[in-house]
């Protein structure tokens, strides 16, 4: 996202912070000094581009719902900045895990690593959180259908 905001963010300068679409809405109101509706989704990250100090997001959650618009079937997941966790549904029923740092490709899923295993229900649990948080009856429904064993 490439973003001018004289007085506040320094030309040329860069923030690695992790941020979702529906962060934008309660940034601009709360720049233009209107309060952010409670039930609106998202947060102001105005804080992010003021000071160097604050924190952001610790993870995103993302909901796919396509069915075959791009050949990718449908899924909801969690990524931090080192993990992501997937559930694909519909087409494909499956669980994907990534070390972000080791396969930043994602071309080695971990989701039946024993050596990854509490990761993966740290993220798992958060995923759940997530989807509490945002409504997202539809993926919680999912969640915890079984998923065949290839």
């Amino acid at each position: 996202m490439l973003m001018r905001y004289p007085g506040v963010i320094k030309p040329g300068s860069r923030n690695n912070n992790m941020l979702l679409n529906m962060d934008i809405a309660p940034t601009v109101l709360q720049a233009a000094g209107v309060p952010i509706p409670a039930d609106m989704q998202g947060e102001s990250f105005l804080p992010l581009l003021k000071s160097t100090h604050e924190k952001g997001r610790s993870s995103l959650y993302y909901h796919y719902y396509e069915n075959g618009e791009h050949a990718v079937s449908p899924h909801f997941g969690i990524k931090t900045k080192r993990y992501k966790l997937i559930r694909f549904y519909k087409r494909v029923e499956s669980w994907e895990f990534y070390d972000l740092k080791k396969d930043p490709k994602e071309m080695h899923n971990l989701i039946h690593s024993r050596k990854y295993k509490k990761q993966i229900t740290l993220h798992k649990r958060a995923l759940m959180g997530l989807m509490q948080k945002y409504d997202d009856k539809e993926a919680q429904a999912i969640f915890n259908e079984p998923v065949p064993v290839l």
